[in-house]
């Protein structure tokens, strides 16, 4: 899988898409589940990324991944940069938490390679990350929901959060 970077006006259309199709509640299907709407927050904070990338960053191109997953998902199998993830639960109130992971095969580095895990406590949750500066991975992006922050028992499909996320290449060189 190679990176496909996109001028970042299509990508944060697809983000905007996203957030305000959600927001007015029609629900875009990703795989086979409908996403919910986002809050006023996480469109507020994805308007400020967008703004700030433009004007501070030199706009750079990125590319917008949409997800769903139970089971180790594989977004990039190259070097690049994580600006922001998005993601919502639907589910009942099980505890899920979202790892991410660099790497371009499995999950099974979290504890040596692990960038981030949002978490998912109650239904209807969202969370969301965003790095102005970027979060490099060097190697891909692997996510996957589990029951425990650091654990490696998958959570149930009905469990887990559907979301996006935006990436760039590596550093500012990738324009």
């Amino acid at each position: 899988m190679a990176i496909a970077l996109e001028g970042a006006n299509l990508t944060w259309q697809r983000a905007q898409n996203a957030l305000l199709i959600q927001a007015n509640g029609v629900a875009p299907v990703v795989g086979r589940r409908a996403q919910p709407a986002p809050s006023p927050l996480a469109s507020r904070a994805f308007k400020d990324l967008k703004w700030w990338l433009a004007t501070q960053m030199g706009n750079p191109k990125l590319q917008f991944l949409p997800f769903s997953t139970s089971d180790e998902t594989i977004l990039a199998a190259f070097a690049g940069t994580l600006y922001a993830v998005f993601g919502k639960k639907t589910s009942v109130d099980s505890d899920v938490f979202l790892q991410i992971v660099d790497s371009a095969t499995d999950a099974s580095t979290l504890s040596t390679e692990g960038l981030a895990v949002l978490p998912f406590a109650n239904k209807n949750d969202e969370c969301f990350a965003v790095w102005p500066y970027g979060l490099p991975f060097g190697v891909g992006l692997v996510l996957d929901s589990n029951t425990t922050a650091i654990g490696t028992t998958d959570s149930t499909v009905a469990d887990t959060p559907v979301g996006f996320a935006i990436i760039g290449g590596v550093g500012l060189a990738a324009n």
